[in-house]
């Protein structure tokens, strides 16, 4: 899981009884399916450990379209396909379920949520992304999935109101690099990776036309602690395990 803390957005809004929160602690996960009763358990044991509000979810593997309520309230908004082994889904804290305006279903690889921050009328928004994007593998042997993909994307990105707070929570299969200090790249100093992969240039693309930056590479942790991905038994040929930053949090660059 990539989870809140300092490296994500923080906006104030109001929880269920009207008391303004602190602040809105978001995260993205990969669950690898979440068709099963005990995966949907897990999951919100890690919620609420995370103390998360907002939690973009991927790969949860269940067909169709729905809002469901979960253990202890907490509400899932979740689109998925027919058959695909994708599906996407945000996780909303019941303490702020009062504040969602709005939702769409996009596809089996996005949804999108609209939160109010505040009970005064005309007040600024918050729309949350969540996507995932198809991998190395599938892109470049199906160039059509990926560009599918990105312009649904885009697409989703033009709804969101201007004024809004726009966050983009997901699983994006994509290796970006570390940029230099003083660069006006989309990417921070502090990726996992020194190069990118072509599914990393091709999101870099996608920030720049949008104004958008990746949250997560602006600020400095261990290296270890920058992984969002580990491969299990897999390991490089000095005989590390494979670990990558394939997860993002992008946020409009005026916002950061």
């Amino acid at each position: 899981m990539s989870q809140g803390g300092q490296d994500t957005p923080r906006v104030r809004v109001f929880r269920e009884n009207g008391t303004r929160a602190p602040s809105c602690r978001v995260g993205t996960f990969n669950v690898r399916s979440l068709q099963s009763s005990i995966k949907k358990k897990y999951l919100i044991q890690d919620f609420e450990q995370y103390k998360l509000d907002i939690l973009g979810i991927t790969e949860t593997w269940i067909n169709g379209t729905g809002v469901d309520r979960l253990e202890n309230g907490h509400i899932l908004y979740r689109s998925g396909g027919s058959s695909s082994r994708a599906g996407v889904a945000i996780l909303i804290n019941k303490n702020i379920s009062n504040n969602v305006i709005s939702y769409q279903f996009y596809s089996e690889r996005i949804i999108s949520l609209r939160l109010a921050s505040s009970p005064r009328p005309g007040s600024r928004g918050i729309t949350v992304i969540c996507c995932y994007a198809p991998t190395l593998q599938v892109s470049t042997a199906r160039p059509n999935v990926a560009d599918s993909f990105y312009s649904q994307l885009e697409h989703a990105v033009t709804n969101a109101k201007r004024r809004d707070e726009l966050w983009i929570l997901g699983d994006l299969n994509a290796k970006v690099g570390s940029s230099s200090p003083g660069s006006k790249s989309p990417v921070g100093n502090f990726s996992k990776h020194r190069t990118s992969n072509p599914n990393g240039e091709r999101l870099i693309d996608f920030c720049e036309t949008n104004n958008l930056i990746l949250c997560n590479t602006f600020f400095k942790h261990r290296m270890c602690h920058r992984s969002t991905w580990f491969a299990d038994g897999l390991t490089h040929a000095n005989g590390q395990p494979v670990r990558n930053m394939i997860d993002y949090v992008m946020i409009r660059k005026s916002g950061m």
